[in-house]
């Protein structure tokens, strides 16, 4: 029963690291422009994060890793009570 909780969980973790692949790769391939850069003046639009900079890439790879923690946190205590 144990191994089945610790599966559960670990496929949660695996379906909340690919949702977050999905969106960054949809962001990659279409013409993905941010809210902010659209409406904001002049000066200020330098302020937000393009599509294919660093910025970007490091903050999808933090998220994922959050995003990843929180669906296993999640699965394992589901894993618990199911």
């Amino acid at each position: 029963m144990q191994r089945v909780r610790w599966r559960f969980a670990l496929a949660l973790a695996l379906f909340g690291f690919l949702a977050n692949a999905a969106l960054f790769a949809y962001m990659q391939i279409s013409d993905y422009t941010p809210l902010e850069s659209r409406w904001a003046p002049g000066s200020f639009s330098i302020l937000s994060v393009q599509p294919h900079r660093k910025p970007l890439v490091l903050g999808c790879s933090n998220q994922a890793i959050v995003n990843t923690a929180i669906y296993f946190g999640l699965g394992a205590v589901a894993g618990k009570f199911l």
